[in-house]
């Protein structure tokens, strides 16, 4: 859900839609950009920049924010009134401090940068999910060999009749994996409607397709909730993760498997005139711990993310932008 403020100036998006991969958002403009790549790459990206209208911006960061579930639940991160911006009551109703905002607001010193906010999201490339059984990393004597043993993962999306090199391939050299229980856990759950649950949860790269174990990724200093709220003790590895899944009667201790990205939305100061404003940037980790930014918007004053109740998947975002 967005909700844009003001502007006149219009924005700025420099490469991120092909980059990003948010397919649909220019598609016509993508369509004659792919089909003249090869005669003239500067000459036509310029093209698809000037076509950029506002709302096509918009559809950049609602579609961010559409896929932005993985985040609830899963990462702790301080909103305005030191409340974790991401909790989210899936169980039960929020009953108290249900609202969250964040805001980014454009420094006063030229070059410098805002807070910034940080998203899980969905890998927009690639949206489907394997579920797997915990036994299915492990030997006949239990000992452990990883989330895609024997190939499993992938092997649970192979398709008859589909080329090699066409198949889906969840497991895969940098990818981003997310592997989750839907069970909620709490450290206190004598009033669920005031503390909220945790997602079981754990996030790592694949190095290689090879790979056995993944390379934990925590996005920042203990953001992404890479430990046990029961106990506070961290997952050593994902046989760890996978040998402490909470049991609930009557529920199947799966694990459901996706592939995920980590966004960054931050604010870096620029003078337009004789006033100090923010060119928005959009980030995406990598593998080795950098980003890849993109410019899309300028002319900020201020970004602000809200959740009206915590309660419920929503998250909104308003503008302030120079008239």
């Amino acid at each position: 859900m967005l909700k844009l403020l003001k502007n006149k100036k219009g924005f700025t998006l420099v490469e991120v839609l092909v980059a990003s991969g948010l397919a649909g958002v220019v598609l016509l403009s993508a369509t004659h950009f792919f089909s003249r790549y090869k005669k003239d790459n500067k000459k036509v990206t310029q093209e698809i920049l000037e076509t950029i209208n506002l709302s096509q911006f918009e559809q950049v960061i609602s579609k961010d924010l559409s896929l932005a579930k993985l985040s609830l639940g899963s990462l702790e991160f301080k909103d305005e009134n030191n409340k974790n911006f991401f909790d989210f009551y899936f169980d039960v109703t929020c009953e108290k401090d249900c609202e969250r905002k964040i805001t980014l607001k454009t420094p006063s010193g030229v070059g410098s940068y805002s807070t910034s906010i940080y998203f899980l999201i969905q890998d927009p490339f690639f949206s489907k999910e394997v579920i797997l059984n915990p036994s299915e990393a492990y030997n006949d004597g239990t000992e452990f060999h990883g989330f895609n043993y024997n190939n499993n993962l992938n092997n649970k999306l192979y398709r008859q009749g589909v080329e090699d090199d066409a198949q889906d391939l969840i497991w895969r050299k940098d990818a981003l994996i997310y592997a989750y229980t839907n069970l909620p856990v709490r450290k206190d759950s004598k009033k669920p409607g005031e503390n909220p649950p945790v997602k079981y949860n754990y996030l790592g790269w694949v190095k290689s397709k090879n790979s056995k174990n993944l390379v934990k990724e925590n996005i920042e200093d203990d953001m992404f909730i890479n430990w046990d709220i029961r106990s506070m003790n961290y997952y050593n590895d994902e046989d760890d993760f996978l040998r402490n899944i909470p049991f609930v009667y009557g529920l199947a201790n799966s694990v459901n498997i996706a592939r995920a990205r980590i966004i960054r939305y931050r604010l870096k100061a620029y003078r337009d005139n004789d006033q100090v404003l923010g060119k928005l940037f959009r980030g995406i980790k990598r593998p080795n711990g950098e980003y890849k930014e993109f410019v899309i918007g300028d002319g900020f004053k201020s970004l602000t993310f809200k959740r009206k109740d915590v309660s419920l998947p929503f998250i909104d975002v308003n503008f302030d932008v120079i008239e």
